[in-house]
C-alpha cells in the first residue's frame, strides 16, 4: 500500500526531516515513515489558567475579529480540525470525534498540537477563539508520535464532509503529491466545504509548500508575526494564499493549561476560524458555491503585505475579519436571464393589455418567444382588434389566415427583434429578412418552415 506521512509543521528541525523525507524515497511505494522527535512540538511557553489574562490572543484581535462579533461570532457553522485528536480542554466543547490512526490513546489528543489549533478555532473561554460559537468535530489523522498516512488523512476529509463540516482545518503536510488525498478534496468541493491547510515549515526557500495545502482545491496559509512579517520557517510558493498569526500564538493545551506555539500550523486555524466567520454571516450563499466565493471574499478582504501584490511569502496579503463579515464581502449575484415560458407569457399579455388601452398610441410591443398555440392566437386576435397592425412590422396588405402564414411570420419577427433590442434578452433569436434566393425560410419555433413562396407577406430567416 501506498503510504505518505504527514507531518504537523511546526518546528525547527521540519527542513531537516524534509531532506531527509527525499533521501529516502518519501512519497514513493512503501516508503519509510517519519515520526517527529518528541521534542519539536514542545511549547514555547505553558501557561496556566489561574495564571491567564482573559481576553483574545493577539492574532485573534490583529484579525479583527473580536470586532466582527458583533455580526456573528460562528453560531451554526461546524469546523473539523484534523490532527492529534480531539481535544480534553474546559474552553472546548466537540460534538464528534473518530480516530484514523489505530492509535493506543484512541480518538483523543494525547499530544496538545490539536487541542492548540482547536482553541485558535473556537475557544469559548478566557481565551477566545476566532468564531467562539462555532461547533468543532476532530478527526484524529496523526498519531500521538505526530505521523500518518495520507490514506486515513483522506478517510478523515470524508468523514468530516459527512458528519456535516462547514470548514475543515488541516495543521499538516508533507512534500510529496499523494493519490488519496486530491479524490477527497474533489468531494469536500463538491459538498461546499472549505477546506484550510497549513503551507508549511520548510522556509524561507521558496517551492516548499507542502501537500495537502499545496493542492488547488485547500487554501495554503502562511505564518507571520506581530509584526505581519513572514517568519522565516514560513513555506513559499505559489500556492500560499494568505498569511495569518503564526508566531508565539496562545491557545489552549493539554491538562486544561494554555501554550504558546509557533508555525503554519498555527496560522492555519486561524484562517479556518475566519471561514467559520464568513459562513455564519453569509447565510445567504449556496453551501455548493461556498469554497469559490469565500476564496474571492478572503482575496478581496485581504490587506498586501510586501512586497506589493499576490506573493509566494504571504500570497494575498492579511485577512480582516469585519471586510469579510460585511455584506460587501460577498459578490452579488446576478439575477438570472432566462426567465421562465410562464413568466414571459404573463409579461407580454401584460404588455398587449396595456396595448389595447393605448391602442391609439403608436408603441411597439415587445414580445418573448412562446409556444402555447393557443395563447398566441388569442394574443394576436387581440392585437388585430386593435387596428394598428403596422405597428408591429406587418405589412398592410398582410392577412392572418391561420397561424402558419408568412404574415404570421413577419409579426413574430418584428417583435422579436423589437423585444430583443428593448430587453437584451440573449435568448431571443435575431432574425432578418430574408433574400428573395434563399430556398428555405424559417418560422420562429416551434412551428418550422415557413412555405418555400411566403405568401402573404414578408418573409423572414435566421440571422
Amino acid at each position: 500500500m501506498k503510504l505518505w506521512t504527514a507531518k504537523r509543521l511546526t518546528g525547527p528541525l521540519a527542513s531537516v526531516l524534509f531532506l531527509a523525507a527525499s533521501t529516502f524515497g518519501y512519497g514513493q511505494a512503501d516508503p519509510p515513515r517519519i515520526v517527529l522527535p518528541p521534542g519539536e512540538l514542545v511549547p514555547t511557553r505553558l501557561i496556566a489558567a489561574d495564571a491567564l489574562a482573559a481576553g483574545p490572543d493577539w492574532g485573534v484581535v490583529a484579525l479583527k475579529a473580536p470586532d466582527a462579533w458583533a455580526r456573528t461570532k460562528g453560531r451554526g457553522v461546524t469546523a473539523a480540525v484534523l490532527d492529534t485528536g480531539a481535544p480534553n480542554h474546559p474552553d472546548l466543547v466537540v460534538k464528534a470525534q473518530k480516530d484514523f490512526t489505530g492509535s493506543r490513546s484512541g480518538s483523543r489528543d494525547a499530544q496538545g498540537h490539536s487541542t492548540h489549533c482547536c482553541g485558535t478555532i473556537a475557544a469559548r473561554g478566557k481565551l477566545p477563539g476566532v468564531a467562539p460559537e462555532a461547533d468543532l468535530i476532530a478527526g484524529k489523522v496523526l498519531d500521538d508520535g505526530g505521523s500518518g498516512g495520507v490514506d486515513g488523512i483522506a478517510k478523515g476529509i470524508t468523514w468530516a464532509v459527512d458528519q456535516g463540516a462547514d470548514v475543515i482545518s488541516m495543521s499538516l503536510g508533507g512534500p510529496a503529491r499523494d493519490s488519496f488525498i486530491p479524490p477527497a478534496l474533489d468531494y469536500a468541493e463538491s459538498k461546499g466545504v472549505i477546506v484550510v491547510a497549513a503551507a508549511g515549515n520548510e522556509g524561507p526557500r521558496e517551492g516548499t509548500v507542502g501537500y495537502p495545502g499545496g493542492y488547488a482545491k485547500s487554501l495554503a496559509v502562511a505564518a507571520v508575526n506581530a509584526g505581519k512579517l513572514v517568519a522565516g520557517f514560513s513555506s513559499r510558493g505559489p500556492a500560499v494564499f494568505v498569511a495569518a498569526p503564526g508566531v508565539a500564538v496562545k491557545s489552549t493545551y493539554l491538562n486544561g493549561q494554555y501554550a504558546t506555539m509557533d508555525g503554519t500550523s498555527m496560522a492555519t486555524p486561524h484562517v479556518a476560524g475566519l471561514a467559520c466567520l464568513w459562513v455564519a454571516a453569509h447565510p445567504e450563499v449556496p453551501k455548493a458555491d461556498r469554497p469559490k466565493r469565500f476564496r474571492e471574499a478572503l482575496q478581496a478582504a485581504c490587506t498586501d503585505l510586501p512586497p506589493s501584490g499576490r506573493d509566494t511569502a504571504s500570497g494575498y496579503g492579511f485577512p480582516d475579519a469585519v471586510k469579510l463579515t460585511e455584506p460587501a464581502s460577498v459578490p452579488p449575484v446576478q439575477p438570472p436571464t432566462n426567465p421562465s415560458l410562464e413568466d414571459r407569457v404573463k409579461e407580454l399579455e401584460r404588455r398587449v393589455g396595456e396595448l389595447e388601452k393605448r391602442f391609439s398610441e403608436p408603441v411597439p410591443v415587445p414580445m418573448p418567444e412562446v409556444t402555447n398555440d393557443d395563447r398566441w392566437r388569442e394574443l394576436v386576435a387581440r392585437v388585430k382588434s386593435t387596428g394598428r397592425r403596422e405597428l408591429f412590422g406587418i405589412g398592410p396588405n398582410t392577412t392572418f389566415t391561420n397561424i402558419y402564414p408568412a404574415g404570421y411570420l413577419g409579426y413574430k419577427a418584428g417583435v422579436y427583434e423589437m423585444f430583443r433590442h428593448e430587453t437584451g434578452d440573449a435568448y431571443v433569436r435575431e432574425w432578418q429578412p430574408a433574400p428573395a434566393a434563399t430556398p428555405q425560410v424559417y418560422q420562429f419555433p416551434p412551428f418550422g418552415l415557413a412555405p418555400a413562396n411566403c405568401p402573404g407577406g414578408t418573409c423572414y430567416q435566421r440571422r
